[in-house]
């Protein structure tokens, strides 16, 4: 993570027309769509984190390069030892307003 702030920054510093963000939210994670993989929360608070950065690229649109990890505040380490599921996804593509 601190890798990836650094790129962040790096990556946005003299370029004023990059627009960079950062957003975090706690919930619930859960696998609806399937019976074969459900979600290994153990009981945690869900944690949703994304940084990004985006461009005008249009009148009503804007390029976006994002990092976003899934996962539960309070299970596995540091806190404990047990199992959770966890995602990470690095993406670019278009936000349009």
């Amino acid at each position: 993570m601190r890798n990836l702030l650094l790129a962040l920054a790096l990556t946005t510093a003299g370029c004023s027309s990059l627009e960079p963000y950062a957003v975090a939210t706690v919930g619930k994670n859960y696998s609806w769509g399937s019976r074969e993989y459900h979600w290994q929360d153990q009981g945690g608070v869900a944690f949703a984190g994304e940084l990004g950065v985006e461009v005008a690229s249009g009148r009503r649109s804007r390029a976006v390069c994002r990092y976003i990890h899934i996962s539960q505040v309070n299970v596995g380490p540091p806190f404990n030892d047990d199992s959770e599921s966890s995602v990470d996804h690095l993406g670019c593509g278009v936000s349009f307003r």
